[in-house]
């Protein structure tokens, strides 16, 4: 190598890997496998079986012999059917048209301000306001009925 001419250097992770080789086995020749996981830790058996075993056949336990004294033997419990008849009663339906004029019936009412009310509200702010609104019209688009 001539001291002049500068060497290539290549970094760890700069090279190309090798290609695919089906023979290739894992580990390499030579090298050990990594240690395995630890298998997971299950349950302890149980020590001390506190329940009875399971039952054969039928599940549930015999029905035991009850007893009663003479002329108290349980009756069964009277069931009392009640039929109530609610009267259906025939509603009228009533449309309700909100904003429409209750004097031609057919215009829409529109809000509108007086001039005045307008020079209220700007002059003597915030209460000016207040009177704006309580000054307030509504007028009919279809008659120019005027409702306050």
């Amino acid at each position: 190598m001539d001291p002049q001419t500068p060497k290539e250097v290549t970094a760890p992770g700069d090279s190309e890997p090798p290609p695919y080789n089906p023979s290739w086995t894992y580990p390499p020749v030579g090298e050990s496998a990594p240690a395995p996981y630890p298998p997971p830790a299950g349950y302890p058996p149980p020590q001390n079986a506190a329940y009875p075993p399971p039952a054969q056949g039928n599940a549930y336990p015999p029905p035991t012999n009850y007893s009663y004294p003479p002329g108290q033997m349980p009756q069964p419990a009277q069931v009392t059917v009640t039929t109530t008849t609610v009267p259906q009663s025939t509603a009228t339906h009533q449309i309700v048209m909100v904003n429409t004029c209750p004097n031609c019936r057919s215009g829409v009412l529109q809000e509108r301000f007086p001039p005045c009310a307008v020079l209220l509200a700007i002059f003597f702010f915030p209460l000016g306001v207040f009177c704006c609104l309580a000054m307030r019209e509504r007028v009919c688009t279809n008659c120019n009925a005027t409702f306050s």
